[in-house]
């Protein structure tokens, strides 16, 4: 009979040990399990990391996503972080500051040499998580441009101390300037444009074999405006002065126009003709000031 006390009195001590060591509950694990899915069905490669994140990767940059509690659950998604190291903490704040501000949703947080970028919700059922999933991708892209804009609005030195690749989970490396290439794909970190109603700027262009694709974003000050591009809009060889002239844009050429309802990021893409292998330097043209100029693209 004693025995068996103290076998009870044993089993009843180490039961809160094993709720503790789980991180993440059985209704969790079946939400994270559905954003598995949707992000398979819609062409990624998700993995479950040692520490229960779910990863994948949009065009070679990290992203994860964590998931606790339940009903509602508690959802994280990340983004690779921005490496600072050496640059101005005082600038950095100030930057990060302006970026939670004046961006919906994102949380920019400075810890030790890099800048964290997430976006934290609650979700009851895994269909909320999905529905907003794009509109915060495009919201985490546009924060990491903004920070590195904002930052060198008050540190000259920016381009050399600010980075890609920098997170304390350790789910990102790769280093970035002001362009990187990989394969057909030139990813850029360029300035923003700022009108009276809109931010825009330039994220990737892909030099295809027959059209040059330049992708964008742009995030309007107001809901419930329109935006379009327009004819004037061209990519110019900077060595010979030839001007490739946008051929097409997914959120229409003037006349026609794409409305935005919110105040959220919305990414879209241009197309110009193809870019000979014999053009190695470009600025693009947006019909009124230059996204980048003299951008080495080979």
């Amino acid at each position: 009979m004693n025995s068996k006390k103290y076998i009870l009195i044993f089993i009843i001590s180490i039961l809160p040990l094993t709720c503790w060591a789980e991180d993440i509950s059985f209704a969790a694990k079946n939400f994270r399990s559905n954003i598995q899915t949707f992000l398979r069905e819609e062409g990624f490669s998700p993995t479950i990391d040692d520490e229960g994140s779910l990863c994948f990767k949009k065009e070679g940059v990290p992203f994860w996503i964590d998931i606790i509690g339940d009903k509602p659950f508690y959802v994280t998604f990340h983004r690779e972080g921005i490496g600072t190291k050496d640059a101005d903490v005082v600038n950095i704040l100030k930057a990060i500051n302006e970026v939670n501000t004046n961006i919906r949703a994102i949380k920019c947080c400075y810890i030790n040499d890099y800048v964290a970028l997430s976006i934290e919700s609650y979700c009851y059922i895994a269909e909320d998580f999905r529905y907003v999933f794009y509109n915060y991708l495009n919201i985490l892209e546009a924060a990491n441009d903004a920070v590195k804009e904002a930052y060198a609005k008050y540190d000259n030195n920016s381009s050399s101390t600010f980075s890609q690749g920098s997170s304390n989970n350790n789910k990102s490396s790769s280093t970035i300037g002001s362009a990187r290439r990989d394969g057909n794909k030139v990813y850029i970190s360029g300035p923003i444009l700022k009108t009276s109603h809109h931010s825009w700027w330039v994220n990737s262009i892909e030099l295809n074999t027959y059209s040059t694709i330049v992708h964008k974003t742009v995030v309007p000050k107001t809901a419930s405006t329109y935006v379009c591009a327009t004819n004037d809009e061209y990519i110019e060889d900077c060595d010979t002065g030839k001007r490739y002239y946008i051929r097409s844009s997914t959120i229409g050429i003037s006349p026609h126009t794409t409305t935005l309802y919110s105040k959220d990021a919305k990414s879209f893409s241009d197309t110009f003709p193809a870019l000979p292998a014999s053009v190695k330097r470009i600025s693009i043209w947006s019909g009124s000031d230059y996204y980048v100029k003299n951008l080495q693209i080979r």
